[in-house]
């Protein structure tokens, strides 16, 4: 009876005003005026203290933990790309010194991304390129292939129009972003490669129409395979630190940085770590793209 009469009169406090603003400080704000507002009409229409403390209850703690993203969550742009939400966080960068496929400049090294982001579950398809500039470029044809058959700059500029199309600010990953979602929370997506990717050993050949292969666990597809995708970065040796925060690549290059294999690709150059290098003004048939959003703190 105790806790009831202390959540009664904590519930008391609150529609005379008398609870703390700390109260309406927590995530969720709307959903917790909302909720409080509810209640305190539930309380003046004789609904009963234990149905008003319970929606306090739900404005204080519950709506907070229902508004608060959470990895993998999703919004819809206006072109129909699905943008995943994805956490700040640190992970190893690179491959592991037991990885027989590994390269000399996947050197192991701890990252952390101070910033959380959107990255679009899949790679931009040829509809969606269209949608924003003008034709498609691509050599297969199809509205749910991937593009391809575009440059850097020509990456750049979809992502700038994108933007003032949208309001927000849509770019290409880093590097770093780009593995780190990948790996989903640090992990490598699977060992069954078929099951993840379009690859030489089973593409025919061709791209594929996006998302037909298996989704990690933020619910991207394709990071591996299908199409490369273009990074922000120029390529350069990764940075001699034991830690490094949001990591933007080299300061200047002749080579921009390409991650994730594609059909055209044996399975060595399909792994989260693996990095590949192409002039920014090259445009081939196996290099694509994937966006992320930039989040306002």
């Amino acid at each position: 009876m105790k806790n009831h009469a202390a959540m009664y009169i904590a519930a008391m406090r609150l529609q005379a005003g008398l609870l703390p603003p700390s109260v309406l400080s927590i995530r969720g704000p709307k959903l917790q005026r909302k909720s409080i507002g509810v209640a305190r009409r539930a309380a003046t229409r004789g609904l009963g203290y234990s149905f008003f403390v319970a929606l306090l209850l739900n404005a204080t703690f519950i709506a907070p933990l229902w508004a608060a993203e959470k990895a993998g969550d999703v919004v819809v742009t206006g072109i129909g790309l699905r943008m995943a939400y994805v956490p700040a966080g640190e992970f190893l960068m690179g491959a592991p010194f037991d990885d027989r496929a590994r390269m000399a400049d996947e050197l192991p090294h701890k990252v952390t991304l101070t910033r959380p982001f959107r990255i679009s579950t899949t790679e931009v398809t040829q509809r969606q390129w269209r949608d924003v500039m003008d034709g498609t470029p691509s050599r297969f044809t199809g509205d749910d292939l991937p593009v391809e058959m575009i440059s850097w700059r020509d990456a750049v500029e979809f992502c700038r129009r994108l933007s003032d199309r949208q309001g927000k600010t849509y770019r290409l990953p880093t590097e770093a972003e780009w593995e780190y979602a990948c790996r989903a929370d640090g992990r490598r997506p699977g060992r069954d490669l078929d099951a993840w990717a379009w690859y030489a050993g089973n593409s025919d050949g061709k791209t594929h129409p996006v998302a037909g292969k298996r989704a990690n666990r933020w619910g991207l597809h394709d990071m591996l395979g299908n199409v490369a995708e273009w990074c922000m970065d120029y390529y350069g040796p990764y940075p001699d630190a034991a830690v490094v925060a949001d990591p933007t690549g080299a300061v200047e290059g002749s080579y921009r940085v390409v991650r994730g294999g594609s059909w055209l690709h044996f399975a060595a150059a399909c792994r989260p770590s693996a990095r590949m290098t192409v002039p920014e003004s090259y445009q081939l048939p196996h290099v694509g793209l994937r966006v992320v959003e930039e989040l306002r703190p």
